[in-house]
């Protein structure tokens, strides 16, 4: 009697092995914890958002640049802006060369202090020597009350203090607050005196 090594094939014969499909796409998702889903959703949104931001940047930086004409009220005289970078740890929101022809005149600073009612940006104009040039406060840059410390800040005596200064100011000794608006009016002193500072750190000050 031969004897065989050979495992009989107890599988029934016609029929073919069958194949493991593969789940689907909506069955894995299905399958998904709740917590893992959120994860999902977030790294999409991060995405979403990331190539929005990029394709948005160049616009973004566009409408942060200050109107030429706000930046002329600040610096008379001179007939282009350049936008600079502001010195380190100054604390501005914005630097730009002040110039006529090829000849830099100085810069325009723009700094912010909180009023009464929120934040008030200047604009100064420092000349070169680090006197300043001229001031420039936009009505839409703060919300300080109309007929009191909105006027008074915006007006021409008070900002004709700063003209040709280039000493810290101090309220009592160089320069006056208004009475009426002392609040908003020593807001303004000090986003001068912050601009002024940082106008001297910029390239080709000579003071």
């Amino acid at each position: 009697m031969i004897l065989s090594s050979k495992k009989k094939n107890t599988r029934p014969a016609g029929k073919e092995r069958r194949r493991r499909r593969l789940p689907s796409p909506r069955a894995l998702w299905r399958r998904l914890p709740s917590w893992k889903l959120l994860v999902v959703v977030c790294m999409l949104w991060g995405l979403i958002l990331g190539g929005v931001n990029s394709l948005l940047a160049d616009r973004i930086a566009a409408r942060a640049l200050l109107d030429p004409a706000v930046l002329a009220q600040a610096f008379p005289g001179a007939e282009r802006f350049e936008r600079v970078s502001n010195p380190a740890g100054s604390g501005v929101d914005s630097c730009y060369a002040a110039w006529d022809g090829e000849t830099l005149l100085g810069y325009v600073v723009s700094a912010t202090e909180k009023g009464r009612n929120g934040n008030i940006q200047v604009q100064v104009g420092v000349a070169r020597d680090g006197s300043i040039a001229g001031t420039f406060i936009d009505p839409r840059k703060h919300q300080e009350t109309r007929d009191i410390g909105g006027d008074a800040i915006e007006s021409e005596a008070f900002q004709a203090q700063f003209l040709g200064g280039s000493e810290p100011f101090v309220i009592g000794e160089n320069v006056d607050a208004v009475t009426y608006a002392t609040i908003s009016s020593t807001a303004v002193i000090r986003a001068v005196n912050r601009a002024l500072a940082a106008a001297r750190q910029l390239p080709d000050m000579t003071p």
